[in-house]
């Protein structure tokens, strides 16, 4: 789906190597940094799951892709004054489909770690954590954690909630308490109906989605434990072209100082996960 063409037009303003009439260099702007392959094709294709609020999902009325990394891919669009396409991309194909340069670039809610840097480079702006959810109706019913041991536990294949669930089962084992299974899906609709038909007692996903969609009224949940693993997010390219995420990276900053980046997330109740931008924050020192 093709949604915004902006219109900054910075490129052509801009003087050859960033230098002005009299020698003295000037600073380039995003738009100058974009790789010349991208400014010939005029889009940048982005893969995108369109499943996962408050980052990335269709909004009911319009049809539309809507969430902070759709905001702020728009943003970063008219940054590098260049189409910001976005592709709607199941969780699976994503990481692997940018890596081998399918998209140009990924986004939605997307945790950096370290194994996944081996494929792709991370534009990071923000930070997520992950939560334990039941259903607001079983907050008695498991008001802690050990209460959920002997019960099941769902999460995402191959994110980090899966890797969080594992955890709260070893956690579970080592207090030799009856054990946490842990089922897990590849969509989040099928995790969110495990949850709600009583399949999973309880469900990891996100401490900022879950919040978002308790405050809209969007589910009926109760949160046993949040803030788990905090780890950076943002959208990322292909290990091979490090250029093009040196361009993001420069859009990025340019509207983390001017506050556009805090004025977006404030829409979704994130403000106060916004980082100062970075390339693979996970790793760098």
């Amino acid at each position: 789906m093709t949604l915004v063409k902006s219109t900054v037009g910075l490129a052509g303003l801009t003087l050859v190597a960033g230098l002005s009439l009299s020698g003295v260099a000037v600073a380039q702007s995003a738009a100058d940094m974009l790789p010349q392959k991208y400014r010939d094709a005029g889009v940048l294709n982005v893969g995108m799951v369109l499943d996962y609020p408050p980052y990335s999902w269709i909004d009911a009325d319009s049809g539309n892709p809507t969430g902070l990394e759709v905001d702020v891919g728009l943003a970063i669009g008219e940054k590098l004054d260049i189409e910001w396409n976005i592709m709607s991309v199941k969780w699976e194909g994503l990481i692997t489909g940018v890596g081998s340069e399918r998209f140009d670039v990924g986004a939605g809610g997307t945790s950096d770690l370290e194994e996944r840097e081996k494929v792709v480079t991370f534009i990071d702006y923000a930070a997520t954590s992950e939560a334990v959810i039941v259903l607001a109706k079983n907050a008695e019913i498991y008001p802690d954690m050990d209460a959920l041991c002997g019960k099941s536990i769902g999460a995402l294949k191959g994110t980090t909630t899966a890797t969080v669930a594992e955890d709260l089962a070893k956690e579970c084992a080592d207090k030799g308490l009856d054990t946490l299974h842990v089922n897990l899906y590849t969509s989040v609709p099928d995790a969110d109906l495990a949850l709600q038909s009583g399949r999973d007692a309880a469900q990891v996903g996100s401490t900022e989605q879950a919040s978002f969609i308790m405050m809209t009224g969007g589910q009926d949940w109760h949160i046993v434990r949040a803030g788990i693993g905090a780890t950076p997010m943002g959208p990322f390219v292909s290990v091979k072209r490090p250029d093009l995420a040196e361009a993001i990276l420069a859009a990025l900053k340019e509207l983390r100082a001017e506050g556009k980046l805090t004025e977006i997330a404030a829409k979704y109740g994130l403000d106060g996960s916004i980082v100062d931008p970075m390339i693979n924050m996970t790793t760098a020192q």
